[in-house]
């Protein structure tokens, strides 16, 4: 009976130190610390600058990607576009000067991947002019 109970013991060590690793990493669905803020600013001249920033604290992060895309006012004309990637593992930024005469949308998409092959869900951010 002895010997039983401790091949018992043994096989359940053995099954929870492999199961472990399968969910150390693993993030999927959204990011908490994912944040993303997109801006359009004037600085006293004739252009006006659109910017769009996004970062994440996650653990296992690997990088975070920004896209990002300035339309004229309210269509689908695109002026500019960007797509970034996180240089330090935790910020990607990115920005576009267009003439302060006019009216634009900017709608930046950002998404955080991980160490283990996923990413998450992407965030959302609309600024206009």
């Amino acid at each position: 009976m002895k010997k039983k109970s401790t091949l018992l013991v043994a096989s359940l060590i053995l099954s929870l130190s492999f199961a472990v690793p399968v969910f150390a990493g693993s993030s999927v669905g959204k990011d908490p610390y994912l944040t993303i803020y997109s801006s359009f600013s004037s600085g006293g001249g004739t252009l006006v600058l659109g910017e769009a920033s996004a970062n994440s604290i996650a653990d296992y992060m690997t990088h975070v990607n920004l896209s990002a895309k300035v339309y004229k006012g309210n269509t689908t004309t695109v002026l500019d576009q960007g797509i970034e990637t996180s240089n330090n593992g935790y910020d990607a930024a990115w920005s576009s000067y267009q003439p302060k005469s006019g009216s634009y949308t900017l709608q930046a998409a950002a998404r955080t991947y991980f160490s283990d092959g996923n990413y998450s869900d992407q965030k959302y951010s609309t600024a206009t002019w």
